[in-house]
């Protein structure tokens, strides 16, 4: 994904980089044709997605980012964020930023790429919404700061989930966990456009990740014994909320635009 930021400002790369679509969503037999028995398939989740985003050629947005973690400090900011198809991104921010991967525009393809064993292993309801939920893997080695539980190896377990909705081929949420332990919610509220494009109006990003944890390398093998204690103390947690508005979609954005950014 390429960027280019205009005066100062901090890249902000979280673990692994996700993006997320929405749902306005009634009945899976109504509005979707699956009737309550069938079951889907992760190709069929695909298709669906990646079609859904495909509608989107290009766009430009205004971001409004708020940040609130322990250990950075930084006011509101508001962000001009230029897409298009399939990942090219240019940032334009005055001054200091944070800008989070996970909450920018991504293709489904980028979503699943660093899991492995996807499968939909069923459906839940929530607040009279039924979504279809697609769980995976996280490949380690994709992981830019794999850590692990205390008592547990580097290279931990780490899978992913997600809720999606099959009438707007979008994904409302998502989670990531460490073993057990919940480090990465993402919650995002869609608004809808002609052609039924659905784009971003509300991204809430959770971190947690406290206590000890190894930091190094998925494939750094065994720890040794004798070699002392290698845990650091972790503390990062944390909430970013992004609000998007003013859409300007499918506007035949030039490739020169995005020429020598990088993200």
């Amino acid at each position: 994904m390429e960027t280019k930021l205009v005066n100062r400002q901090i890249h902000f790369v979280f673990l692994f980089s996700a993006f997320m679509f929405l749902y306005p969503f009634t009945s899976l037999a109504q509005h979707s044709g699956i009737s309550e028995e069938e079951v889907i398939t992760i190709d069929t989740v695909m298709d669906s997605l990646i079609r859904q985003f495909n509608k989107v050629e290009d766009y430009t947005v205004k971001v409004k980012i708020s940040v609130e973690m322990p250990r950075l400090r930084m006011p509101n900011k508001t962000i001009k964020l230029y897409f298009k198809r399939p990942d090219k991104v240019k940032i334009e921010a005055d001054g200091f930023a944070v800008v989070p991967k996970s909450g920018l525009a991504m293709s489904p393809v980028r979503i699943f790429a660093d899991l492995f064993d996807l499968q939909v292993t069923g459906r839940e309801r929530l607040k009279d919404r039924s979504y279809w939920i697609v769980e995976g893997t996280v490949n380690p080695d994709s992981v830019k700061f794999p850590v692990s539980p205390e008592g547990q190896e580097p290279g931990s377990y780490i899978t992913s989930r997600f809720w999606v909705d099959p009438e707007g081929w979008v994904i409302e949420r998502m989670e990531t966990y460490v073993d057990t332990t919940k480090v990465l919610s993402i919650q995002t509220s869609y608004e809808e456009f002609e052609k039924k494009i659905r784009l971003p109006k509300l991204t809430e990003l959770r971190f947690n990740i406290e206590g000890k944890f190894f930091i190094g390398m998925a494939d750094h093998g065994p720890v040794d014994p004798d070699a002392g204690d290698s845990r650091e103390e972790i503390d990062f947690r944390g909430f970013v909320r992004l609000e998007f508005s003013r859409y300007r979609i499918n506007r035949g954005l030039k490739d020169k635009i995005f020429k020598g950014t990088t993200f």
